[in-house]
């Protein structure tokens, strides 16, 4: 099935049903072994605070540098900011990086006006 196994596994998941392979209902199999992804966005507390501390604010009034330290990006721009007299904050992203791909690809699905350039594992990989 390659691919489309992958997909049709994670919509079954999505969606609350049972996934068989064709051999275990025509040949009598027994199921194939499945891993469960390690990231299950159904598992996400959504309560959790978005910020530290909760009283902060995400969008700023006046010109900044933003950092983004973990996946899915680690720069030093903080010398850059300095330099040229921008006040610099730092987002701490405590994302996995399973939950990472998983947001990717969820950017990449999700209709824009402006299309999501692909991340592939290597550029991932890089910010471990």
């Amino acid at each position: 099935m390659g691919l489309w196994k992958h997909v049709s596994e994670k919509i079954a998941l999505n969606i609350g049903l049972q996934i068989y392979t064709p051999e275990e209902i025509f040949l009598g199999w027994k199921a194939a072994p499945y891993n469960m992804p390690s990231f299950d966005p159904r598992a996400l507390d959504s309560k959790a605070l978005l910020y530290d501390p909760p009283d902060a604010s995400l969008t700023s009034t006046s010109q900044e540098v933003i950092v983004a330290v973990g996946f899915p990006g680690d720069e030093l721009y903080v010398d850059v900011s300095r330099k040229a007299g921008v006040p610099c904050r730092c987002f701490n992203f405590t994302t996995s990086l399973e939950q990472s791909k998983h947001n990717n690809r969820f950017c990449e699905m999700v209709p824009s006006a402006t299309k999501q350039a692909p991340v592939n594992d290597m550029v991932f990989h890089c910010y471990k």
